[in-house]
């Protein structure tokens, strides 16, 4: 796959941290909000920004990212270029609303593992990007979490009726 990047416009501004940052803000949002406030704060962060990054894609190439191709590609950037994690989207189908993506080494994670699940941030750009690719409110359950021991995250994206059935019969992580 052809490498591409996506420099932002004179009006738009991407910020670079160091990974210890995500790591520093689930623990304060963890002991500051708990468990659940956690999880919203940084699910709907990761939201905005999957949302923004499709759109700054898409300004920068001047139209949708549409297609499958092409919705690949700017979940591969993801991982890639801006080195989220490790991704690779499993499932793809754009007229059904649905994506499932095996997410490895995620930004945020903690080494020495965890109880509970906590791809969030990985969740929250997974749904926001698919927001603006299948056109609809999305949603993502995670329904394997490296964290926790398993191989890999698997996350699961789309629109809520569909999700909603999904996660009814997934064996989600305790």
């Amino acid at each position: 796959m052809e490498s591409i990047a996506v420099p932002g416009k004179s009006d738009e501004r991407t910020v670079v941290v160091p990974e210890d940052f995500f790591a520093a803000l689930g623990a304060r949002l963890l002991r500051d909000f708990g468990p659940a406030g956690a999880e919203d704060v940084l699910y709907e962060l990761g939201r905005d920004a999957g949302r923004s990054f499709v759109r700054m894609t898409e300004r920068y190439f001047g139209g949708p990212m549409r297609s499958a191709d092409d919705f690949r590609r700017v979940i591969a950037m993801f991982g890639r270029e801006y080195r989220w994690a490790d991704v690779d989207v499993r499932t793809l189908d754009l007229p059904g609303k649905f994506m499932l993506v095996e997410w490895r080494n995620g930004i945020g994670v903690p080494k020495g593992g965890s109880p509970r699940p906590v791809c969030h941030l990985g969740r929250g750009l997974l749904s926001g990007a698919a927001e603006v690719a299948f056109e609809e409110p999305c949603d993502a359950i995670e329904t394997q979490c490296q964290a926790m021991g398993a191989d890999h995250c698997e996350i699961v994206v789309a629109v809520p009726a569909k999700l909603s059935g999904l996660a009814e019969v997934a064996d989600r992580p305790t």
